[in-house]
């Protein structure tokens, strides 16, 4: 009995000791950490490009940014009028942007029936900034623009902040000649509209003194703007008057027209997409 007690005594311990075995084991096999991942030296130039793929390189210069947003913009909204919030359209920018430092090849195939072209305005003639500065001798002036795409002799007479009937008056004073075998280029009445859509009425009677009395033949007539310090939509009224009154006689330049910082003034930009419109109703194009 003694030896069956101490066999049986003796199994259990040694049960108790592989058991004790067993668990040890396992804790060391949870307890072992994993490897550490192996650390790949990053090359930049590899970095950049692939945080290309994923996201846009914010270093980009803005306005290649801008450029892409008012692109995608002007697609979506190319069927749709233009309101008084649109900058350059896409057709203007392109107008804009053609180089005018040498005549158009197709001015040499357009035969003009006048000797030159005589620009009358005011600041926006001279293709003011809005600076505080007449701005005499702008690059961007219209009317320049025109000299450099056509080839033409051109002459502009841009009166800061005149009316209507001033710069007529003006122009008689400076130069008293009114040639009736130049073309007559009319971007006038913007100060008179400031005071009053009403003033249409007397510039008309303006322009078609002048043109009475000078015995003018040829002669374009550009309509107002919609400038910032008047209501916002009363240059639609003065336009339709003008094209009513002087029918293909008149250009309207509202699709050139982007402000520069005071809202009156436009941009070189815009003067130089309407030096191009002019040139280009001119010609027929």
């Amino acid at each position: 009995m003694k030896t069956f007690f101490n066999f049986f005594l003796n199994s259990i311990l040694l049960f108790v000791c592989i058991l004790l075995m067993t668990g040890c084991s396992k804790t060391a096999e949870v307890a072992e950490p994993a490897p550490a991942p192996s650390m790949v030296p990053v090359d930049s130039g590899q970095n950049d490009k692939n945080a290309g793929d994923i996201s846009p390189d914010l270093t980009d210069d803005s306005s290649d940014l801008t450029s892409d947003y008012i692109s995608g913009e002007a697609e979506a909204m190319s069927e749709a009028p233009l309101s008084t919030e649109d900058t350059l359209s896409e057709a203007a920018t392109a107008l804009s942007e053609e180089s005018v430092s040498s005549p158009d090849p197709a001015a040499e195939a357009f035969k003009p029936d006048f000797t030159g072209v005589t620009w009358l305005g005011d600041s926006l003639t001279q293709g003011a900034l809005g600076d505080d500065n007449h701005n005499e001798n702008n690059p961007q002036a219209p009317w320049r623009v025109l000299a450099g795409l056509s080839g033409w002799d051109v002459e502009g007479y841009g009166y800061f902040g005149y009316y209507a009937g001033e710069i007529f008056w003006k122009f008689g004073e400076d130069d008293g000649v009114k040639d009736p075998g130049r073309l007559y280029v009319f971007w006038v009445g913007s100060n008179d509209f400031r005071d009053s859509p009403d003033n249409i009425t007397k510039v008309i009677w303006e322009i078609d003194k002048f043109v009475t009395n000078g015995n003018l033949d040829k002669y374009l007539v550009l309509g107002t703007t919609n400038r910032g310090d008047m209501d916002p939509t009363a240059y639609i009224g003065i336009n339709r008057k003008f094209e009513e009154k002087y029918g293909d006689r008149y250009l309207d330049i509202i699709p050139y027209v982007e402000y520069g910082p005071d809202g009156v003034h436009l941009t070189e930009d815009s003067y130089r997409a309407i030096g191009r419109a002019v040139y280009n109703k001119i010609t027929g194009q």
